[in-house]
């Protein structure tokens, strides 16, 4: 029964591998492939990506950045009481227009955790009706230091740990990397191994083969007893079941390496 399965198992395999295109492959193009093409490379290429650009986008936050600061124009109009110059009262209609537009540039002081900051901006009235006009306020350089006294300083130990998270993510890809380098070996030897022991197994059958086609001669003229045939037959199906077991084996090996390097296409590797 368990030689039925055997061959049932290799036959399969077999069919598929018939129509498997040959690729020559070196232990050096394995690793280069596993590396950079592997899904467990890509996994740990795409993780890694995501931890440098969280760290980039966290830098840049202590770079200087510069902000443009502007007001919607806000029109106003209103009925106000206002005291003339011979001390009389009197409420006239007043219409005005508010306007401002401004820009900034500001550096975080990770150290201190306040900032240093250069501004400049430009502030617009504009009167309408028989008082109409325009008037400007100008600032047009002002910098300065902001810096909070008693707080804790969160900015400086949030770089160091951001800083060691980036190391130990750069460390773990490297670790990875060189696992799926490690694992990459072992497939290709595994496959090595199966093919020799292939090899080996095909081998001995022509060797029981031959044996028993003379020992079928030797059968005919009487030399040898059918007890011993019979042996020799055994020997002959043995054989064939070492063949298909090891030849499973083989498959089974360079389908492992070629699912493990991420190659989709239906290969047969010989290893250089």
């Amino acid at each position: 029964m368990r030689s039925i399965l055997v061959f049932s198992f290799a036959f399969s395999f077999f069919a598929l591998f018939s129509q498997a295109e040959k690729v020559d492959i070196s232990l050096d193009e394995v690793i280069r492939i596993a590396q950079g093409e592997a899904p467990r490379a890509l996994i740990a290429q795409t993780r890694f990506s995501n931890n440098y650009w969280r760290y980039q986008s966290f830098l840049a936050n202590y770079k200087p950045q510069l902000v443009l600061i502007s007001t919607i124009p806000n029109l106003n109009r209103s009925i106000d009481n206002v005291i003339l110059p011979d001390g009389t009262e009197k409420f006239i209609n007043r219409s005005l227009m508010n306007s401002s537009a401004g820009i900034e540039m500001r550096q975080r002081v990770a150290q201190t955790g306040g900032f240093i900051y250069a501004s400049s901006n430009l502030n617009r009235i504009d009167l309408f009706g028989s008082n109409s006009g325009k008037s400007y306020l100008s600032a047009p350089l002002r910098f300065g230091f902001i810096q909070p006294i008693f707080q804790f300083n969160s900015d400086r130990w949030d770089r160091e740990i951001q800083n060691l998270d980036f190391q130990s993510a750069k460390k773990q890809f490297a670790e990875e990397k060189e696992q799926i380098a490690y694992d990459a070996v072992n497939l290709f030897f595994e496959l090595y191994v199966a093919q020799l022991n292939l090899e080996e197994a095909q081998r001995q059958k022509i060797y029981v083969d031959s044996l028993y086609e003379i020992s079928l001669g030797r059968f005919d003229v009487g030399r040898i007893a059918e007890t011993d045939l019979l042996q020799i037959e055994l020997r002959t199906k043995n054989a064939d079941t070492e063949v298909a077991t090891e030849l499973l084996n083989y498959q089974t090996a360079n389908e492992r390496l070629r699912t493990f390097i991420g190659m989709k296409d239906n290969i047969e590797f010989n290893l250089l």
